[in-house]
């Protein structure tokens, strides 16, 4: 898992919207006060490893959750992040080639805070 998060991380820098966030993505919770707008990204069964020997491809599910105040703030968000994760692809060094697809999103608004989530499958195919 530390490789592969390793390379999701080194990904992420390279997008408009980690740019757009200020860098301020993170890993399982945010701090508190973070200021608008963040993300945080999860995964929300567990992670049960990825050791890929035997098999051709293993699916995790990441959670993306996105929070801002302001409407085209956070709208624009959204877009940037099925522009740059949805089907994007990065390579985990001796595991396989990385794929995220999008499988469902809903919207929540909670005192005033806008917050989308956002499920991704995370395909790893065995090299």
């Amino acid at each position: 898992m530390k490789e592969l998060l390793k390379q999701f991380r080194a990904y992420q820098k390279t997008t408009e919207f980690y740019q757009q966030l200020e860098e301020r993505l993170y890993l399982e919770e945010a701090p508190e006060n973070a200021p608008f707008p963040f993300a945080v990204f999860s995964f929300p069964y567990g992670f049960t490893g990825h050791d890929l020997e035997g098999k051709k491809e293993e699916k995790i599910t990441i959670q993306l959750d996105l929070y801002a105040k302001k409407e085209a703030q956070f709208l624009e968000l959204f877009d940037l992040a099925g522009q740059e994760f949805d089907r994007c692809r990065f390579e985990v060094p001796e595991q396989g080639i990385c794929q995220f697809q999008r499988t469902g999103y809903r919207r929540i608004k909670e005192d005033g805070i806008k917050r989308y989530i956002i499920e991704f499958v995370l395909h790893i195919d065995k090299i």
